[in-house]
Order: structure tokens, then sequence, then C-alpha cells
């Protein structure tokens, strides 16, 4: 157990960090814009990183994890999240987009992760049916959210 006077670690999951997209901004925007005096925040991207989103994370004190995910069928290279999460002891890991949610969800609770936020921005399909895989990835998440505008986040508790 550390010090209460640390900062809280947060882990920031997506599979790209990227300067475009919605959820890959929004992910980028988070972590650069955390209180640094009461959290340490990194980014873990399963794929990779555009040279801008590289930059500002680096700006602002974020650090930046790639795993070298090429192709959908590199998930193994997903198990490198299993040792960044037993090494770096994160309190939070908040994951962004389907693939992020499905593998960091399981992986975080393997590694007892103790807070696993998963987010989601819906589809009309999603919104009307949503999968199997997504409903029990929220029923194991510490707190599934889901974007339903640009201003607002929605959470229930699993």
């Amino acid at each position: 157990m550390r010090p209460a006077s640390t900062r809280t670690r947060v882990l920031f999951m997506i599979d790209y960090a990227s300067s475009t997209g919605g959820a890959e901004r929004f992910a980028v925007g988070l972590a650069t814009h955390l209180p640094q005096d009461r959290f340490e925040p990194w980014l873990c991207a399963t794929r990779g990183s555009d040279s801008v989103s590289s930059g500002v994370l680096s700006d602002a004190g974020v650090r930046l994890v790639t795993l070298g995910r090429k192709a959908k069928w590199d998930a193994h290279r997903v198990l490198g999240l299993r040792g960044l999460l037993r090494q770096q002891r994160f309190d939070i890991l908040h994951t962004h987009k389907f693939g992020s949610n499905v593998w960091g969800t399981a992986i975080g609770r393997a590694c007892r992760v103790p807070t696993i936020f998963a987010g989601s921005m819906p589809s009309r399909l999603t919104i009307l049916s949503p999968s199997a895989v997504e409903t029990a990835t929220n029923r194991v998440a510490s707190l599934p959210i889901t974007l339903v505008s640009s201003h607002a986040l929605v959470g229930s508790p699993s």
C-alpha cells in the first residue's frame, strides 16, 4: 500500500492515440488535463500513436506506452498490459472503445486493479441491442460509462 500523499495513478487505454477521431482525442485530452498534483496519468495505446498526440502527451508529462498491435490477430500483444499493470500498480484503469474495454476489463480484473472504467460511444445499433460481450464487460467493470453527448457522461454502478 502506498502512502496517502502519493498521486492517484491512472492508466487510460485505447487502440490508437490520435489527434483525429472522437474517442482518441477524448482519451488524450482527458489524460493531459487531469490535475498533476493529484493524479499521475499514463496512456496505453495498443496499436500506436501519431506524432501530434505523442508530443501533446509528452508536453503534458503523461507517459505513453504502446503495445505494438498491427492487426486484429495480434491479440497476444495486449498481454503486455498485464506486466504494465502489475509493475506500475495503477489505481484506475480507464478504457476507451470496444477492444480496449474487453481486454482492459479482463486483464485489469485479473491484475486486481481497484477501479476500472469501461467507456464507450454508442452507435444506434448498440443502443438498441448491446452485444453479449459489451453487456458482460459492463457487468465486470467497476463503472461502465457511456458518452451520451459531447458534454455529459452518464454512469451506472455495476
